[in-house]
């Protein structure tokens, strides 16, 4: 599967200032039959306030640093791009884990996403997807806070000379590395 199913959240200002962060969730849980734009919806509705879900409000805690009630959500997602790794529907509800295979199948389409997007800067959001992430590529510098050291990893891959708002999920592109922040 080299192109996604679930298509990526892209924030309409996604790549101004070359501030391109990625946020790279594991899954969807839902029925087999979930429509391959669910993550660019249900990330819409959440953004323009449809509906609340502790997930994208932690999300946007954790990358502004402030409470929920300081951050403009608007504002907040349309400045980053948003992805499920896993290509398909887990199951109907939280609290199973996708397959070994599931992740590998997912593999084509994640280096696609990241053709496309070329983020700067990918924040993994869970353990298991961390140890689950393609091996290609090599080990970063870590990230240390206080005495917390985590772990990065670069992934070399194509970009535009200067990525528009909304990039197209396919185009050619010059090889350049980036890293991965997870």
């Amino acid at each position: 599967m080299s192109q996604p199913y679930f298509e990526p959240w892209i924030g309409s200002n996604y790549g101004a200032n070359d501030d391109r962060l990625l946020i790279l969730g594991e899954s969807h849980y839902g029925p087999a039959s979930m429509p391959g734009n669910s993550t660019r919806e249900l990330t819409q509705e959440y953004a323009d306030g449809k509906w609340n879900h502790r997930f994208w409000t932690n999300i946007m805690q954790v990358v502004s640093g402030q409470p929920h009630w300081e951050i403009d959500r608007p504002e907040f997602w349309s400045r980053v791009a948003f992805y499920n790794y896993v290509q398909q529907p887990v199951v109907e509800t939280a609290g199973i884990a996708p397959t070994p295979e599931m992740f590998t199948v997912s593999e084509a389409a994640f280096f696609t996403v990241l053709g496309s997007l070329c983020p700067k800067t990918i924040l993994v959001l869970s353990k298991r997807l961390w140890e689950n992430l393609p091996s290609a590529g090599r080990q970063g510098q870590n990230i240390h806070c206080g005495e917390i050291a985590r772990e990065t990893w670069i992934y070399s891959y194509g970009r535009l000379e200067k990525p528009p708002p909304r990039p197209p999920l396919l185009k050619s592109r010059r090889p350049e590395s980036r890293s991965l922040h997870r």
